[in-house]
């Protein structure tokens, strides 16, 4: 019997991944939580064999439990399951030790399968899917997204809020000049046209995880 830990802030779905998975004789639904939090304080009473966790919680993202777990749970496995199963979404799930990313709309069936094969021991995040993940981000320019300064961070949030250079400076503390060769720059260094494109950059990124906006 595999034991499963279920977490997503909507109670409607909660419920719904319970039901789907309880209808596989092979799966005890033994947990249930709503947030990152809940979930913690569940899998630190009594383990299970195989957390389903939603990436989007109110308070933090599934990524926060998947960290948890590795460190003080690691024999538990982690399915994730996201609206939008992106490039960065898998990167970042494979270096917390996540065994498979899954789209919210997958089949019942499917779901209960790779519950029962990552808690066997199967890792659908293979080498190869990460590495062809990470291919992708690097032609996108998302693995440099990545690798930018506080400052350029700070920036490029505030684009994708809408704000224009002179109220960008006065966020950022610096010139509307310097504001305007830093994205000059940006646009240069992650291939992008116009403000536009860099702020549908930020919204694509930040859904992972906010890491720009809040």
């Amino acid at each position: 019997m595999v034991s499963v830990l279920v977490c997503d802030d909507q109670e409607l779905v909660r419920d719904a991944l319970r039901v789907v998975l309880s209808e596989d004789d092979q799966i005890e639904i033994r947990r249930a939580a709503s947030g990152v939090s809940d979930a913690v304080s569940a899998l630190d009473a009594d383990g299970v064999d195989v957390a389903v966790i939603d990436v989007r919680l109110p308070d933090e993202s599934g990524l926060s439990i998947a960290d948890w777990i590795r460190d003080h749970r690691p024999s538990t496995k982690v399915v994730l399951i996201s609206v939008r199963v992106s490039d960065e979404l898998l990167v970042e799930a494979a270096s917390l030790g996540v065994a498979a990313v899954v789209d919210k709309s997958i089949g019942v069936f499917e779901l209960s399968r790779i519950v029962r094969e990552v808690s066997a021991g199967r890792n659908f995040l293979t080498r190869d899917v990460v590495r062809a993940a990470q291919s992708r981000l690097e032609t996108r320019g998302f693995a440099r997204l990545s690798n930018l300064g506080e400052v350029d961070r700070e920036i490029m949030g505030l684009i994708a809020q809408g704000m224009s250079d002179r109220e960008i400076a006065t966020k950022v503390y610096l010139s509307p000049q310097t504001v305007r060769n830093r994205v000059s720059r940006l646009l240069t260094n992650l291939g992008r046209e116009n403000r536009t494109q860099l702020a549908l950059m930020v919204a694509e990124y930040d859904d992972l995880n906010h890491r720009f906006s809040h």
